[in-house]
């Protein structure tokens, strides 16, 4: 909605801001679910274990383009086929194809983080090099800004976030399960990091619908302009 509203060049207004929001997270979780359950019959019977590794990363493709047409969030129904499909997995998947299907994604993830890797190490020159909007100093500068304070956020809800949880469920299986604040806090340094960045800057538009260049904030000024190059 961020990137429709800088690229349209239109007034936004909160009553249609907010009704647009409500419309991508509800759209997005009604298409995730719906997905996850008309495959649920299909994982019943399987032709053989090795089906359910293909299905596995077949599905969260499926939820994501059945919702990026519908202008819908395809993020949030990703996450709610996942969810939707983890708590009714174990009882239609047998015990054989979930070792299968661990196994496999352990040496996909391996394959995937080093080919993150390898890809940012590639796109970093040439991200230099196109720089022109301010200079190699103060990228460096507004990068280390905006990793602190998505490290202070992240920081915040994991130390933060279980207060409430447990403040309203005093059951003895959640006290089982809590942790100590120093528990929690490599996990709030760890964060959200990865592939984030590199799949959401690509998204960022350069130009406006009418092939206005967009404008940013930067360090040394209020507004500069982005140059993109082919």
């Amino acid at each position: 909605m961020a990137i429709e509203a800088v690229t349209d060049e239109r007034p936004c207004f909160w009553s249609g801001t907010a009704l647009a929001f409500v419309e991508s997270y509800a759209g997005g979780i009604v298409i995730g679910a719906a997905i996850a359950l008309l495959l649920i019959p299909v994982r019943r019977r399987p032709p053989e274990p090795l089906f359910h590794s293909v299905l596995s990363v077949a599905t969260p493709l499926l939820a994501y383009l059945s919702a990026e047409p519908l202008h819908v969030s395809g993020v949030l129904a990703v996450v709610t086929c996942g969810l939707v499909t983890t708590r009714f997995g174990p009882r239609v998947i047998g015990s054989d194809a979930r070792i299968q299907v661990i196994a496999f994604w352990e040496v996909a993830g391996y394959l995937l983080n080093s080919a993150l890797f390898i890809h940012v190490g590639i796109q970093l020159p040439a991200a230099v090099e196109a720089l022109t909007s301010l200079s190699l100093a103060q990228a460096a500068i507004a990068a280390c800004a905006r990793e602190r304070r998505c490290d202070r956020d992240t920081a915040a809800v994991v130390l933060l976030g279980p207060c409430p949880v447990r403040f309203l469920d005093r059951r003895p299986q959640q006290r089982d399960r809590r942790i100590t604040a120093p528990q929690r806090l490599p996990r709030a340094w760890a964060g959200m990091r990865g592939a984030i960045s590199p799949a959401a800057a690509p998204t960022e538009p350069a130009v406006t619908a009418e092939g206005h260049v967009v404008e940013h904030a930067t360090p040394s000024g209020p507004r500069s302009r982005l140059h993109s190059t082919p």
